[in-house]
């Protein structure tokens, strides 16, 4: 158990602060954006859909979202080694931005979308957390094949 308390330690930072940010996001809703250069944005939208706003919603998504984070747990907890600090890491990454976005989805029926980075779809931190700890899964399923 020991092991796993940094990683859950983790986990719920990465949730508070996607909290956080989410709540601050919220009191542009009904402003025009905010624009900080070309490129850079600050415009709060309500996702209803899934990835890039693919239409998905309802129970049906809460469903799967669930069963899709059951399962990356129980081949984590199975397959991968806690002792090392870069699985704690991607781990806490990946779960905090996933329970961030499934509680959005509960909570309200979509999730709350405000970072623009040049064209591409608005986004939040877990979202962003999420990509960065699947991008740090991958390098290090590469650097340590598992058997």
């Amino acid at each position: 158990m020991r092991r796993f308390v940094s990683f859950i330690a983790l986990t719920f930072l990465i949730l508070a602060v996607d909290w956080t940010t989410k709540l601050q996001a919220t009191s542009f809703e009904g402003y025009h954006s905010l624009r900080f250069n070309s490129w850079f944005t600050i415009d709060y939208v309500e996702n209803p859909g899934i990835a890039f706003g693919i239409p998905f919603g309802g129970w049906g998504q809460i469903v799967v979202s669930v069963v899709l984070l059951l399962i990356l747990l129980a081949y984590a907890l199975t397959k991968l080694d806690f002792n090392q600090t870069s699985v704690k890491i991607f781990m806490a990454l990946i779960l905090g931005g996933a329970l961030g976005n499934l509680i959005d989805r509960i909570s309200f029926g979509v999730v709350r979308d405000f970072i623009g980075i040049g064209s591409w779809p608005l986004f939040n931190f877990a979202d962003a957390a999420i990509v960065i700890g699947i991008i740090l899964f991958l390098y290090h399923s590469y650097r340590y094949p598992y058997e």
